[in-house]
């Protein structure tokens, strides 16, 4: 059964999800959590995503993206193919890190971005991992919430702005609350749980056509491809030059979604060295 298109145009926001191998963590230790958000900012920028929540368990993570350039796709590859290497290497565990494929449910902002942010968040309290947001680190909460320093990636305005708070400390507060009514209400989002599209009847009906339209939906299946794309010798024809070359790799991995791995056996180069390149490492 081939798999779903995965839908991308400019300004479209995900709920993001990805789990690790069953009954495999995909963050051992808190190491491991420093080294993904530091991946995600580099990734965030040179894809210029818009993150306005996270949250990292032991064994999946959660991120709230809106992509102005259309290219959650490459994105995740990028984050999960550099992270996923990373863990492998620390833990010298062999095979592959996360266990399918990633989840993107499209959001409709002007509807529900808070509601899946604070979702996001609550997370770790929903789990039974902490009594309140404040105490789970590692997801957005701090940051809005004042009580820890905003990662260059996080877009850390939109609730204020969503708001019209006069000041930070009133915009702090009118989300701590926000945050808090999320434990006591009924969750929006249940009767959603499952859908593919976070939105009104209208936001979902209106995407419909998307699906089959291969301007603008992504095959993430490895038997489908909807662009084509260079070859690995066209695109690393030029080594003479180090800077051409270094272009190059960068071009074929960023632009193009190759792997360290293939670009460095192309050019009979170690992954590490690729990943210099890169500036992964």
């Amino acid at each position: 059964m081939a798999r779903a298109l995965r839908v991308e145009f400019p300004g479209a926001v995900y709920h993001v999800q990805a789990r690790g191998c069953p009954g495999e963590p995909v963050f051992a230790d808190d190491t491991d959590r420093e080294r993904f958000l530091s991946i995600l900012a580099g990734v965030a920028f040179r894809c210029r995503l818009i993150c306005y929540a996270y949250c990292l368990l032991e064994e999946e993570y959660h991120l709230l993206l809106e992509t102005p350039e259309a290219n959650i796709s490459r994105a995740m590859r990028q984050l999960n193919g550099v992270y996923g290497q990373s863990f492998a290497r620390r833990h010298g565990r062999k095979g592959q890190v996360f266990g399918t494929r990633f989840r993107a449910r499209l959001v409709e902002k002007e509807s529900y971005l808070p509601e899946v942010a604070r979702d996001l968040v609550l997370r770790p309290v929903r789990a039974g991992l902490v009594s309140c947001p404040s105490q789970w680190r590692w997801s957005s909460y701090p940051s809005m919430a004042g009580d820890a320093p905003t990662p260059s990636f996080l877009a850390s305005g939109w609730f204020a702005r969503l708001n019209e708070s006069r000041t930070v400390a009133e915009a702090r507060e009118s989300y701590r609350s926000f945050v808090a009514r999320g434990l006591e209400e009924e969750d929006p989002l249940r009767p959603l749980e499952k859908s593919p599209i976070v939105g009104r009847p209208a936001f979902a009906d209106a995407l419909r056509p998307r699906l089959h339209d291969a301007a603008l939906a992504h095959s993430a299946g490895p038997s489908r491809v909807l662009r084509p794309r260079p070859s690995l010798p066209e695109l690393l024809h030029d080594t003479r030059e180090r800077e051409v070359r270094n272009a190059s790799i960068r071009k074929a991995y960023l632009q193009y979604g190759y792997t360290m791995k293939a670009i460095g056996d192309q050019l009979h180069l170690h992954y590490s060295t690729v990943s210099r390149i890169l500036g992964t490492d």
